[in-house]
């Protein structure tokens, strides 16, 4: 009898490839010994002995694997084979083109779900259009940056994080859409791509320094929502082409710089705006600002020059220009219009 169990445990190691599969004849038979030990235990000794050599003698799980120009690091947590898990390592060979990320890559015993990417892992690459896996949360820093040809981003509903740089140097993206749960754009994202146009979808909250500076052919931005609280510094530098803009309804701050040598010539603050800080507007030529506050927003020194508040048109709420003319700052603008 315990030879031929041997033996049957054998042909199971032979056949079987499936490390879950041993995993469980071996739990099996450790309950099957508490319940029957008398009779069985000579036979589940010999058992637990063969599935002992057969785990011992499958490779081991692989911490970095090849599949096509991509190489792959192993990230799973699961003991079971078929539940692996994996992220976009690094681009092994420079190709142009059409880059396919798999969902799922087979590797020997393994299989792998492909859950995400590196940071700067197709950094400098020659793509000219690349799928992110469907399960990834966040696009990492340094991502794409500098990859000059790209053009179209496949961006699966789950991301919800871009994070620093990811698109800096993206000088062929024109545009790229976003999921509706998008939470987070990180600081210099798309510092000087191609971008010409883009839409700010409305679960957005944050826009890091630098996000769009230098964005040459950006005309044209839309936020959808509310939860962007403000507009950091340097966000729009040098946004030659961006001429006209209309802020978020729940913006309240514009630091220092946002919109520094920008194109911007006419401006629509929201009802909630608060503040304003120095610089904001330096180099711009600014012709037209609807300021939707009830009160003046405390607006810094040097913000606008002698010649923008005898160039710009202010428009404010109407029967609030007596408290605009009354605030320091506002009230050397030239031309005040209550009509909003």
């Amino acid at each position: 009898m315990i030879r031929n169990t041997y033996n049957a445990m054998r042909k199971i190691k032979r056949v079987c490839k499936n490390r879950a599969f041993i995993l469980f004849a071996f739990l099996a038979c450790n309950v099957s010994a508490k319940v029957g030990a008398q009779t069985i235990s000579d036979e589940v000794i010999v058992i637990g002995a063969a599935v002992t050599e057969a785990l011992d003698n499958l490779p081991s799980r692989p911490l970095y694997f090849r599949a096509g120009n991509l190489m792959f690091k192993d990230t799973s947590t699961s003991i079971i084979r078929a539940l692996g898990t994996a992220i976009v390592w690094k681009y092994e060979k420079q190709t142009e083109g059409d880059l396919h990320i798999p969902h799922h890559v087979k590797v020997g015993f393994d299989r792998f779900e492909i859950k995400g990417l590196a940071e700067g892992c197709l950094a400098n690459c020659d793509m000219s259009s690349v799928n992110i896996p469907l399960d990834t949360r966040t696009i990492p820093a340094r991502c794409f940056s500098t990859c000059s040809n790209l053009r179209q981003v496949a961006v699966p509903d789950r991301v919800t994080f871009v994070e620093m740089c990811a698109f800096k140097w993206c000088s062929s993206l024109k545009s790229i859409d976003f999921p509706s749960g998008l939470k987070y754009i990180g600081e210099a994202c798309f510092e000087q791509s191609g971008l010409e146009t883009f839409t700010v979808p409305k679960s957005v909250e944050f826009i890091g320094k630098r996000a769009f500076a230098n964005c040459k052919a950006l005309r044209s931005i839309t936020f959808t929502g509310h939860r962007v609280g403000y507009i950091d510094g340097e966000v729009f530098e040098n946004c030659d082409s961006l001429t006209d803009i209309t802020l978020p309804v729940g913006c309240t701050t514009i630091y220092s710089y946002a919109f520094r040598n920008s194109g911007l010539k006419r401006l629509s603050l929201p009802p909630q705006m608060q503040a304003i800080y120095t610089k904001a507007f330096e180099g711009t030529a600014l012709e037209h600002v609807d300021c939707h506050a009830q009160n003046p927003p405390k607006i810094a020194m040097g913000t606008f020059t002698e010649a923008d508040v005898k160039r710009i048109e202010l428009h404010v709420p109407a029967g609030r220009e007596q408290a605009y003319r009354s605030v320091g700052v506002w009230n050397r603008f030239a031309k005040i219009i209550a009509d909003l």
